[in-house]
């Protein structure tokens, strides 16, 4: 399943169990009907209750404010993170209005935006992220989905939540049936972490018409329904279980570092972990955070501890005022007093991510430097340990370290060894493509 898939399924769910009265506003929601496109909007194509804002993101923030403060739950969609910039005053009032009102309005909410790079699509005007600006507004909970099982739970339990809650989710996997490993900053199907939502792998596995699945056949409008009379139709015997806002989720398990990430940051933070785990035989934990705001600190605590301090936490926001610097300065604040080393923090640089490919990989983390930052944890002998293994050598420089070039250029030949050696990376049976070999 796809995060579009499993946000659409989630929005029908909520419409199904009355929990979204005033339906769902944004931009490029055409609904059904003739001429109806999802556009970037995928998400609500076929549901009869999303509205259009057109390009207006000032309604899609003013409607759903106006319905929440008669009760009446409602989600505004901001078709790329960008383009939330020019409703920060509305936002601000949003998340102020329940305490202004002595808890008298509850503002049941939930306003939601695709962030992040994409390959090289996008640059400046879509592949921003907003996560610090949320962060920094009182009164919101934050929220980032990385896989489409979670994607599906935590917007249903946002919705269900009575303050304002802003939804994120990457736009680089949102079209990817996945949520782990990494192929060119891409995710991939079924690796660790992948997780089926109850009901989901008997529709994949049964047969429809023309030897389709049933679950594409729920997921996908046919030919003769593409002129935007296609309604989306909640797929039988599927199950979205409940969650809790401000739970973090653990997605490798280790106990000499941590990497706390979320959304397109964690498929870079498993291939790391996994690579150097395996080769230096020390288990490095890989913890989704899934809610920034509260941050789940009561899950990450054990992991903290386990650490003593050895801890990479890591986004693509940019650096200046990056509130994974709070955070840090935080866990140094509660559990300081027992580490031998300190956290790190790995961003974006303060820059617009570029157009080029070539310009994102400069200005936004990528693998080699999850695996550099990873590296500093280890003595400089273990890292010349690892480099012998897999045919390469390093130069120590004067302080007795390597040159952050040299680290980075030895990321690639040991994805390359960990994925030839590493059981991990043995993907489980598709049984989509499974179904397909069978028909043929």
């Amino acid at each position: 399943m796809k995060i579009k898939d499993a946000v659409r399924l989630a929005l029908l769910c909520a419409h199904r169990e009355g929990l979204l009265p005033s339906g769902v506003w944004g931009q490029d929601n055409a609904g059904t009907g003739p001429g109806a496109k999802g556009g970037v909007l995928a998400e609500t194509q076929g549901l009869p209750f999303a509205h259009n804002t057109i390009l207006n993101e000032r309604s899609a923030a003013w409607l759903p404010y106006g319905a929440a403060f008669l009760n009446q739950p409602a989600i505004g969609i901001m078709q790329f993170a960008d383009y939330q910039h020019n409703t920060y005053d509305i936002l601000k009032i949003i998340g102020e209005t329940c305490w202004s009102s002595g808890g008298r309005v509850p503002m049941p909410l939930v306003v939601m935006t695709a962030y992040g790079a994409l390959h090289g699509k996008g640059a400046m005007y879509h592949s921003q992220t907003v996560e610090n600006e949320m962060v920094g507004l009182p009164g919101w909970k934050v929220v980032s989905a990385s896989t489409p099982n979670d994607a599906a739970t935590l917007l249903l339990a946002a919705i269900k939540d009575p303050n304002p809650v802003h939804f994120m989710y990457p736009r680089a996997h949102a079209g990817l049936p996945t949520d782990s490993a990494i192929n060119q900053g891409l995710a991939q199907l079924e690796l660790p972490g992948f997780a089926l939502l109850p009901g989901q792998r008997e529709l994949m596995e049964a047969p429809g018409q023309q030897a389709r699945s049933r679950w594409l056949e729920y997921l996908t409008a046919p030919a003769d329904q593409r002129d935007g009379s296609w309604v989306q139709q909640w797929p039988e015997g599927l199950q979205i279980p409940a969650d809790d806002l401000g739970r973090a989720r653990l997605r490798r398990e280790g106990d000499y570092a941590v990497i706390f990430s979320h959304g397109r940051m964690m498929p870079m933070a498993w291939l790391a972990a996994e690579s150097l785990s395996h080769l230096l035989g020390k288990q490095i934990a890989v913890m989704d955070l899934r809610c920034l705001k509260p941050a789940p600190l009561e899950d990450m605590a054990p992991h903290i501890e386990a650490s003593q301090g050895r801890i990479l936490l890591l986004n693509e926001a940019t650096a200046a005022n990056n509130w994974m610097h709070s955070l840090a300065h935080e866990i140094q604040q509660r559990h300081g007093w027992g580490f031998e080393t300190y956290p790190l923090v790995l961003t974006a640089s303060d820059s617009p991510v570029g157009q080029a490919l070539s310009i994102e990989k400069q200005i936004v983390p990528q693998p080699e430097d999850v695996f550099a930052s990873l590296c500093s944890f280890f003595t400089p002998t273990e890292i010349e340990g690892l480099a012998s293994r897999i045919g390469h050598s390093l130069q120590r420089n004067s302080a007795g370290w390597f040159e952050l070039a040299a680290l980075k250029a030895l990321a690639e030949p040991a994805f390359a060894t960990a994925r030839a050696e590493s059981p991990a990376f043995k993907t489980p049976v598709n049984p989509l493509k499974t179904l397909a070999r069978s028909a043929s």
